[in-house]
């Protein structure tokens, strides 16, 4: 494959004038530039400016602080044009940096990011452990460049009290407080001319909030877009709603390979245990172990991380003890299920996260259901002998639905949906 040109300085303001939304002439008038010295740039008659020119056209692009300086060097040719995407890119997000990489889910990408450049209002719905977060965020990256004012992610799984939510959004957008105005108020005025993608992270337990914050500012702040990731779709007008259902496991041994669970598998297990090698008949039990885990990837990471200790026979016999997965693997995927899962007697996502794991096995052993009230399947979450003396958590499988046709329709989720009962660990 031949390599892509080094960018010049040329494109470089072309590009960054066309993003400003500005003609040659209009740059040169806010810069207090001849249009001819902006078009000699431009066309790279000119290859560098000088600094005053540079910084001149550095505030009429609206550029500031780190990557003002960055531009200012370039234009001088002092640094490559290129260094200036990488600081604007920088600046305008807050997104958290991978520390894996992303496997498979091509086409649901492709449908997120089209989504989101034609829509206002994105939401991604799916059983908890089923990728939302990492399909939001790897989206979201690559449109950073698209939003002139950014890219900025709000974790509402730590928030308890919905009312919270406009604070939240406004302390992680860097918005302060008025004296005698409700920071909502004080949001909507400082997102009314700015173009960009707010991502609203878990909005299940806080739904009702997250409908009235979407309701209140996408009216009046005709430049943001909001991509919202839930367990439940808001039910709004203009919703673009996207189901995110656990990962597709092939019946055929010969479509393994190309199995995005597999691979997410093999991905995690070749990171954690790097002597797994994995042979054809491995293939197999790594596919059972897949469709057993009901596709999820949270619980595809946290089987493969225990691979470290177990050869893969072991780990596909000890699956059969729903909660030894949790004793082990990685202390944050522990974390993510505990966040991830609200128990039915009314313990928020915010409180679980908060309550050491001893204290939780009073709740072990409650049933809970979901479905239909005519047809309810339990949820049982009890704790084996040999667990408790571990002090394992029992954790209320909420989060481990599968979506199943039905003619049912509920509030507030997919349509010809219903949640249905699934067996995450038998």
């Amino acid at each position: 494959m031949a390599e892509q040109p080094a960018l010049s300085f040329a494109s470089l303001l072309r590009q960054l004038r066309s993003e400003a939304r500005l003609t040659q002439e209009e740059l040169a008038e806010a810069a207090r530039l001849s249009p001819r010295s902006v078009s000699d740039l431009e066309r790279g008659i000119n290859s560098t400016a000088r600094k005053d020119t540079a910084l001149l056209l550095a505030d009429a692009l609206g550029l500031t602080g780190p990557v003002r300086n960055v531009f200012a060097e370039a234009a001088r040719g002092r640094l490559p044009p290129a260094d200036v995407i990488a600081a604007l890119t920088a600046s305008r997000n807050n997104l958290p940096t991978p520390v894996d990489s992303f496997v498979g889910r091509q086409m649901e990408l492709g449908e997120i990011t089209e989504a989101i450049r034609t829509g206002r209002l994105v939401t991604l719905a799916g059983p908890g452990g089923s990728g939302k977060t990492r399909l939001a965020l790897e989206a979201a990256a690559s449109l950073v460049r698209e939003f002139a004012d950014g890219v900025w992610f709000v974790a509402l799984a730590t928030i308890s009290d919905g009312q919270r939510l406009p604070g939240t959004a406004a302390q992680v957008l860097g918005v302060s407080d008025r004296a005698d105005e409700d920071i909502a108020d004080t949001l909507r005025a400082w997102l009314r001319n700015r173009e960009l993608l707010l991502i609203l992270d878990n909005c299940e337990h806080v739904v009702e909030a997250a409908c009235g914050f979407c309701e209140r500012l996408l009216p009046a702040c005709g430049r943001l877009r909001i991509l919202a990731t839930s367990r439940e779709f808001l039910d709004l007008r203009g919703e673009h709603a996207i189901q995110t259902p656990p990962l597709a496991v092939p019946d055929d041994l010969a479509l393994a390979p190309l199995s995005d669970a597999v691979q997410l598998f093999l991905a995690r297990a070749a990171a954690r245990a790097p002597w797994f090698r994995p042979d054809e008949a491995d293939l197999g039990t790594v596919m059972q172990i897949c469709r057993r885990l009901d596709g999820l990837p949270l619980a595809i990471e946290l089987a493969a991380a225990r691979l470290r200790a177990l050869s893969l026979s072991q780990l596909a016999a000890r699956l059969d003890d729903q909660f030894w997965l949790m004793t082990g693997g990685s202390r944050t995927g522990i974390t993510r299920l505990l966040l991830q899962t609200k128990s039915v007697s009314g313990c928020s996502s915010g409180m679980i996260s908060r309550v050491p794991a001893l204290a939780m096995l009073s709740s072990a052993t409650s049933v809970s259901t979901v479905g239909n009230t005519e047809n309810q399947s339990p949820i049982h979450g009890g704790i084996s002998a040999a667990n408790r003396g571990n002090g394992v958590v029992g954790i209320q499988w909420a989060s481990c639905i599968s979506w199943a046709s039905s003619p049912t329709i509920t509030k507030r989720t997919a349509p010809s949906m219903t949640p249905v009962r699934i067996n995450i660990l038998r």
